[in-house]
C-alpha cells in the first residue's frame, strides 16, 4: 500500500504526464493555454538544480514570457505550492539554500496563479507598481 506524499499531495496525470499535485497540473494545464494564445514562448518542467551541499532541488517551472524584444525573454522560476505548504518551515528552509547559492528568485504559486508566499506577493506588488506595505 502507498503512503502519502510528503506534502500529503496526490498525483495527477496531464498529456501523458505524471505531476506531484493536481495543484500542478493544473497550473501546467494554464502554461499550456498562455503558450497557445502566444503569451509564453516556452516552459521547462521539473528542472533540477544542484546545490552545494549536494543535494538537487527539483524547480516545478521554468518559464519563459515573450516579451517585445524578438528572443529575449522574461524568466520566472516557479514552485507551486498551496499556501500551508509555502509556510511549512522545511519547505522556506530549502528555499532560503536555494536563495543563498543562486542570484534568482523562485516564485510560490497556487494553481490558479496567485501569489501563495510574502516574497511573490511583493513581486507581484512590484510588477503592479504599488508598495509592499
Amino acid at each position: 500500500m502507498k503512503g502519502r506524499a510528503k506534502y500529503g499531495s496526490c498525483k495527477a496525470y496531464r498529456k501523458g504526464r505524471a505531476y506531484d499535485s493536481r495543484a500542478e497540473a493544473k497550473y501546467a494545464d494554464r502554461l499550456r493555454q498562455a503558450k497557445k494564445l502566444g503569451h509564453l514562448s516556452f516552459f521547462l518542467e521539473q528542472v533540477p538544480i544542484r546545490m552545494e551541499c549536494g543535494t538537487t532541488y527539483k524547480l516545478d517551472f521554468m518559464e519563459f514570457w515573450a516579451t517585445d524584444e524578438p528572443e529575449v525573454y522574461d524568466i520566472k522560476f516557479v514552485d507551486v505550492k498551496s499556501a500551508p505548504t509555502a509556510a511549512k518551515e522545511s519547505f522556506r528552509i530549502k528555499m532560503r539554500m536555494l536563495k543563498h547559492e543562486y542570484p534568482i528568485v523562485v516564485e510560490c504559486r497556487s494553481a490558479d496563479g496567485t501569489a501563495v508566499d510574502e516574497d511573490t506577493r511583493n513581486l507581484d506588488l512590484q510588477r503592479l507598481g504599488r508598495s509592499p506595505g
